[in-house]
């Protein structure tokens, strides 16, 4: 008579499992590393539409606006913000600081962290366009504003 052998031995189970976590580990970082980029498209998306969302409200009040970003950024109770648009010295718009975990950067002539958006759209400054880098660990999303007002982003 034949023995017939029903289900799995113990060493067919780990090696199955082994297999398995190896697989997993190997996965871990690359999903990490997808949703990193993930969120920096996420935050740079809402701060290019805070930017142009400034610059229509400039243009269609007549007034200067002003975005805020990093460390010169306040909401209007005075909590920190990630970014913040003011006109006529009130802030109209913000995101608070604490539901972003990216750093803004801005690369210009210009030593404070703020965009200048005249009445006509355009960028308040005699400088070159202002350059704003979305970082979080080694991702990072590039903001091109210019002296038009037009807003661009890349990365």
């Amino acid at each position: 008579m034949h023995a017939h052998h029903r289900g799995v031995t113990l060493i067919e189970l780990l090696i199955t499992i082994a297999i398995l976590a190896i697989t997993l580990a190997m996965g871990i970082p690359a999903f990490s590393e997808s949703r990193t980029r993930a969120e920096v498209r996420s935050v740079t998306g809402e701060l290019v539409s805070a930017l142009r969302w400034a610059r229509s409200e400039a243009i269609r009040t007549n007034q200067s606006a002003i975005v805020r970003f990093g460390a010169g950024a306040t909401c209007a109770d005075g909590t920190a913000a990630a970014w913040a648009v003011t006109m006529n010295a009130q802030v109209v718009n913000c995101a608070p600081g604490s539901e972003f975990s990216v750093r803004f950067r801005k690369i210009a002539s210009l030593p404070a962290e703020t965009v200048i958006f005249s009445s006509r759209g355009l960028v308040n400054t005699p400088v070159e366009p202002y350059q704003v880098t979305a970082l979080v660990g080694s991702a990072f999303r590039k903001i091109m504003i210019e002296l038009s007002g037009r807003i661009n982003e890349s990365g």
